[in-house]
C-alpha cells in the first residue's frame, strides 16, 4: 500500500504557493508583454500624433522613400501613436553613412539613420539608429547580378532595422513630453 513509486499528493500549503507562483509569474508575463510604450496605445487622445515629414536618402542607395515613410508611419503606429500630417510632433529623417561589405558568401550592411524629432517646430531631440542587416549571398545566380540584388536588399533592411529602433524612441520622447506638458 505505500508504494515509493506512487505518487505522493501535495499538501493544501504546497498548493496554495504553487498558486501564488503561478500567479507571479502571470502577472510577470503580462507587465513584460506591455513593452516599453504600452502608455501610448490610446490613439484617440489628443497630442499622441506624430507627422512623418520625409526621408531622404543618398541616391546611389537607390532606396524607395515612399517605401521606408510608409514603413516608419507603420513602426510608430504599431507603437501605439497616431499618424497624422497636422500633428504637433514631426520627424524627418535622413539616411546618412552607409557600408555594405561582404566576407565568405554573406553580406552584411549597416546604415546610419538621423531623425530631428520637433514639437511645434522647435527641436526636442535628435534620435539616431544604426541599422544593421546580414545576407547570404545567392549562389544559384550569376556573382554579378547576386551581389547586386543581395546589396540593395541588405541596405533595405538596415534602413528597416533602423526605422524600428528610431520609432521606438520616438514613441517614448513623445509620451514623454505629453506628459510633461499635460501634467499640472
Amino acid at each position: 500500500m505505500n508504494n515509493p513509486r506512487q505518487r505522493q499528493r501535495p499538501t493544501p500549503l504546497h498548493t496554495r504557493i504553487l498558486g501564488v507562483r503561478a500567479t507571479f509569474y502571470v502577472a510577470l508575463l503580462v507587465l513584460a508583454s506591455c513593452g516599453p510604450y504600452r502608455f501610448a496605445n490610446d490613439t484617440a487622445r489628443p497630442g499622441r500624433a506624430v507627422a512623418i515629414a520625409t526621408i531622404a536618402a543618398p541616391a546611389e542607395l537607390g532606396l524607395n522613400t515612399p517605401a521606408l515613410q510608409a514603413i516608419l508611419a507603420d513602426q510608430v503606429f504599431s507603437r501605439g501613436l497616431a499618424v497624422s500630417g497636422s500633428a504637433s510632433y514631426r520627424v524627418s529623417c535622413t539616411v546618412g553613412a552607409h557600408r555594405t561589405t561582404g566576407f565568405d558568401r554573406d553580406l552584411v550592411s549597416e546604415v546610419d539613420v538621423r531623425c530631428p524629432l520637433l514639437f511645434n517646430e522647435s527641436l526636442l531631440e535628435v534620435v539616431e539608429a544604426i541599422g544593421v542587416s546580414a545576407d547570404a549571398l545567392a549562389t544559384h545566380q550569376p556573382s554579378s547580378l547576386a551581389a547586386l540584388e543581395a546589396v540593395e536588399r541588405a541596405e533595405e533592411l538596415a534602413v528597416a532595422d533602423a526605422l524600428a529602433q528610431i520609432a521606438t524612441r520616438v514613441a517614448y520622447l513623445v509620451d514623454r513630453h505629453h506628459r510633461n506638458e499635460t501634467s499640472p
